[in-house]
């Protein structure tokens, strides 16, 4: 049995270890060394043509500019380089992709991500299991136990970009299973949970919108506690939220919005990041890295580049602004379209979706 350029890239990008030796820096150069290997390794012979439609080459380059310009407004520092570096390799990998779905269609996409979805459930299977943390650790050294109950990360480590992997696949694949339904729960994730609800409502018709409604605030109103009881991050926020308080994830977001706003003041266009606080947002990352200028561009940009390449004639407009509202809420928890290993299958994701469409117009 011969395994695909498509399987081989996407199991590869999911499969390198995050934490090897215990440092996430590791393990993302890792992935660097992946994709730039891939890269040598299918495009060098010279039989092999390598493609890139000139609208999107645009947009990503005007994506890319924003990093290529701080050079002469900012201290070069590594961070500064790591993200150019970042770019060029979140570049390479949507190349890579859109050019190994040559001659493929849809289903061999959903083949692939079946196959990656088997693979992270049968590791969450695997960390449950006595004795085989010590080596698990070098690509999740959290476990599947969080500080408030049960949150799964998977290979992708942080429950939230495991939420999203969840999401973005459940689309393409044209449904939403009770499997995914209960992935999607154990990461206890506020905005996947929000991203959950909203592609649902848009997955509804307009005459349904009523019952799904009554059904799952009487499911809610039945089953409260014992729901509450077995997602306990869950409760906790709904606890402190009912008592008037903020809860310590959302306050350290707010020291966060304010650390970035000091940053643009320090740099209105095109930013002066001064502090190492991780920020945990898109919208605030983008803003405390690039400035107002900076992250207007890359903001604008990157969501056209969603939209452009996203699979236009392959998924509905539903499943396509589906796709385009998991960002947006996934965005609220953490930088996704830069953060380490998810945004790699997301441009992979993207790239193989764009050729896909290109192919059946």
């Amino acid at each position: 049995m011969t395994i695909s350029k498509s399987h081989a890239f996407f199991v590869c990008l999911l499969l390198v270890p995050l934490y090897p030796l215990g440092s996430i820096q590791m393990g993302v150069l890792l992935h660097y060394v992946a994709v730039c290997t891939f890269a040598v390794f299918f495009f060098l012979p010279k039989d092999q043509r390598v493609f890139l439609p000139h609208s999107v080459a645009i947009l990503i380059a005007l994506y890319f500019m924003p990093n290529v310009v701080r050079i002469f407004f900012q201290e070069v520092r590594f961070d500064l380089v790591n993200s150019i570096l970042r770019d060029l390799i979140c570049f390479l990998t949507f190349i890579i992709s859109y050019n190994v779905f040559a001659n493929q269609d849809l289903q061999k996409l959903r083949r692939v991500l079946k196959t990656l979805i088997g693979v992270t459930v049968g590791f969450v299977i695997l960390q449950i299991l006595p004795g085989t943390y010590s080596i698990l650790s070098h690509w999740n050294p959290r476990g599947v136990q969080g500080f408030y109950g049960v949150q799964i990360g998977s290979l992708f480590v942080f429950s939230y970009s495991f939420g999203v992997f969840i999401l973005l696949s459940s689309i393409v694949l044209g449904k939403v299973k009770f499997l995914s339904v209960v992935l999607i729960a154990l990461t206890q994730s506020k905005s996947i949970f929000l991203a959950f609800l909203g592609i649902s409502l848009l997955r509804m018709k307009l005459r349904s919108l009523p019952i799904y409604l009554g059904v799952l605030f009487t499911v809610g109103f039945l089953y409260y506690d014992t729901i509450l009881q077995r997602l306990p991050y869950l409760y906790f926020l709904i606890d402190t939220w009912a008592s008037g308080e903020i809860d310590p994830s959302t306050q350290y977001r707010l020291i966060q919005a304010q650390i970035a706003v000091n940053s643009v003041l320090d740099g209105p266009f095109w930013g002066n990041p001064t502090s190492d606080v991780n920020i945990e947002n898109l919208y605030l990352y983008t803003l405390n890295e690039y400035g107002l200028l900076g992250a207007t561009l890359r903001l604008v940009v990157a969501f056209l580049v969603v939209l452009e390449t996203c699979g236009r004639g392959v998924l509905s407009r539903s499943e396509r602004m589906q796709i385009l509202l998991v960002i947006l809420f996934a965005g609220l928890s953490f930088p996704v379209l830069e953060a380490p290993k998810i945004s790699l299958l997301i441009w992979a994701l993207f790239g193989a979706l764009y050729r896909i469409s290109q192919e059946r117009s």
